[in-house]
């Protein structure tokens, strides 16, 4: 959405507040934010928006000074008193309590809330002094478009025919705008002293729905070539994923990995687990950038059949492992619509049985992408330590190509 149709939508709002044209609420506490969704378009519905949906349909003809609160809400410079100020706005505090309250929901209308934890009220009164982190309204896309935007483990993810993308966790994003890149880029291998091709891509087809899940067949594939420790990852393999009422996301992986010569033979079972997040990196958003933090906790046990050319698993035979991983995302907006993406990726699992599958890596990349939601991307990333499933040692400088779908 541009400036100029912000501003005006922003202007449209304060109107209607003016003429107290109070909307009566529509079946459920979501579906009231529906005319500001179609509106205001997919994605994250700015925080304007959101106050002018709960004012109007709380049923009440609010004084002018509380018109002036509202103004000085969406001012995070104002000096004046804000809605959270108000002695008379208690319906409107009750309203954004309920909305609240309502944690992780199940979409209704299309439309989807993801909130901090908290106590209800509390996080209601923060709201409304003008911290915006503690409640996102996430607006569907028309006509059956991908929703754009970082959005949290709240959101459902829809089962789609075809998705595609960098890894196993893009395959039950909430959006197209959460999804990470297949890509295709050339290599400055450090640890090998060579430069090399290097192609990273996960297909999931035929995603299907369980009781609160979502279940997708995949085949992931990663190669490296004219490396002096070549990487070279097939696997096919059922990812599911189950999303709690508090905003948990429960992952079960299990798979069978090989290479695009079928040499190697192991065999992989992996449980993640992510957190609802921690309130100072949680999805932090405005019309100009946004701030995305993920995290979580994951065990996995993989029996290796045959190692094959695989150099790292000639003595491992099994493991059984724990781990952590974290994901932050940042982005800025360019000029006209594109942005600038800066992304930091960590994952660490160590053996719960001896030394063997120890293994930690981390990526820090920089991406141009046109729009927000851009099927494509360009981008250069430094990537240092073990592929978490093959063990193989890399030190790398990349720049890329990618594409999502």
């Amino acid at each position: 959405m541009s400036r100029r149709s912000g501003a005006t939508l922003h202007g449209l709002s304060l109107v209607a507040l003016l003429a107290l044209s109070a909307a009566p609420v529509k079946a459920g506490e979501l579906a009231a934010f529906a005319d500001a969704c179609g509106a205001s378009g997919a994605g994250p519905l700015p925080p304007a928006h959101v106050l002018t949906a709960l004012m109007t349909t709380a049923e009440t003809p609010w004084s002018p000074a509380v018109i002036a609160a509202y103004s000085n809400t969406l001012t995070p410079s104002g000096d004046g008193p804000k809605l959270a100020d108000m002695q008379d706005a208690a319906t409107l505090r009750d309203r954004t309590a309920n909305v609240i309250g309502l944690g992780p929901s199940t979409p209704e209308a299309g439309i989807s809330a993801r909130v901090a934890q908290g106590q209800s009220m509390a996080l209601a009164m923060a709201y409304l002094g003008g911290d915006f982190r503690v409640l996102t309204i996430l607006c569907p896309a028309p006509s059956g478009e991908e929703a754009g935007g970082e959005s949290g483990g709240e959101v459902k993810a829809e089962p789609r025919l075809i998705r595609i993308g960098g890894g196993v966790e893009d395959l039950t994003a909430n959006s197209l705008g959460d999804q990470g890149f297949a890509t295709l880029g050339y290599v400055n291998d450090r640890e090998a002293d060579s430069e090399v091709v290097n192609a990273r891509i996960v297909l999931g087809a035929g995603s299907f729905e369980g009781p609160r899940s979502l279940w997708t067949p995949y085949v992931s594939y990663e190669r490296s070539t004219d490396a002096d420790e070549e990487l070279n990852d097939l696997a096919f393999g059922l990812n599911g994923l189950w999303r709690t009422m508090t905003g948990h996301q429960i992952g079960l992986t299990a798979s069978y990995e090989t290479d695009d010569d079928f040499d190697s033979r192991m065999y992989r079972a992996e449980l993640n687990w992510e957190l609802p997040g921690w309130q100072e990196c949680r999805n932090q958003m405005t019309e100009r950038q946004y701030l995305t933090c993920r995290v979580g906790f994951k065990a996995d046990y993989a029996e290796v059949g045959d190692a094959g050319d695989k150099a790292a698993l000639l003595t491992v035979n099994e493991y059984t492992r724990a781990g952590t991983w974290v994901r932050i995302v940042y982005g800025h907006v360019l000029a006209n619509e594109a942005w600038a993406q800066a992304t930091l990726d960590y994952d660490l699992m160590e053996s719960l049985d001896g030394d063997e599958g120890d293994a930690s890596i981390i990526r820090i990349g920089l991406n141009y992408l046109p729009a927000k939601t851009s099927r494509f991307r360009v981008g250069i990333s430094y990537e240092n330590g073990e592929d978490i499933t093959s063990l193989t040692r890399s030190e790398t400088v990349k720049i890329d190509l990618g594409f999502r779908y």
